[in-house]
């Protein structure tokens, strides 16, 4: 079978030039060896129209693929507004998921302590693959810190909203802190915090030769 090309190139080469954004570094490459005519220019771009709605076919997919089971926060105006019964559930799950991710991170690091007390020798590699694991969960525990701090701000904005007398922001602020919205936003902060010194930590440790 004849291979195909366009302006002398087989096109599957154009083909990964172009899903490589490699496409100008082609053309040069065409443009420095010969002249390219307009009938090659209107079957390139015949072709580039094809590649390109393939790209955003494949984006499509992947969009759909990620919205259809990917856990997400619920928005602003969903906190704002009664869940119906199917956002609920995929909360509940997303937070359920979030909290054994936390309870995961606690237990590494209450590990490498426990090893410390005990004496017992953690390998430079062993430290890296901590640091490692805990950089890739941080972006979801970052979501669940700004959650629960919506959480809270909503709170704080019910007690001034629902105080029979006036009240000032400072004064609801302090009622708000012995809430358990509050609480659980202090708590996610400061397990943040621990997770960013015990990366660092780990850093030292597997930059030193055992």
């Amino acid at each position: 079978m004849e291979e195909q090309t366009i302006c002398g190139y087989p096109v599957e080469k154009i083909r990964k030039a172009f899903f490589k954004g490699e496409l100008n570094k082609l053309l040069d490459e065409i443009s420095s060896i010969q002249k390219i005519e307009i009938q090659d220019t209107q079957k390139l771009e015949e072709y580039l129209t094809e590649l390109q709605n393939e790209k955003q076919d494949n984006k499509d997919f992947v969009k759909h693929f990620e919205d259809e089971n990917e856990l997400k926060p619920p928005s602003v105006d969903e906190l704002s507004n009664k869940l119906t019964d199917e956002q609920q559930q995929k909360l509940n799950l997303w937070i359920e998921n979030i909290e054994q991710m936390e309870m995961y991170c606690k237990n590494i690091m209450q590990g490498v302590r426990k090893a410390i007390k005990e004496k017992r020798t953690i390998s430079k590699e062993q430290y890296s693959d901590m640091a490692t694991e805990m950089i890739c969960l941080m972006p979801d525990i970052d979501r669940i810190r700004v959650y629960r701090d919506q959480l809270y701000r909503k709170r704080l904005t019910r007690i001034i909203d629902e105080s029979l007398v006036k009240m000032s922001r400072a004064e609801a602020e302090e009622r708000a802190r012995i809430t358990q919205e509050y609480k659980d936003y202090k708590l996610s902060i400061l397990l943040k915090e621990n997770l960013e010194e015990f990366i660092m930590m780990c850093k030292k440790r597997y930059g030193i030769n055992n």
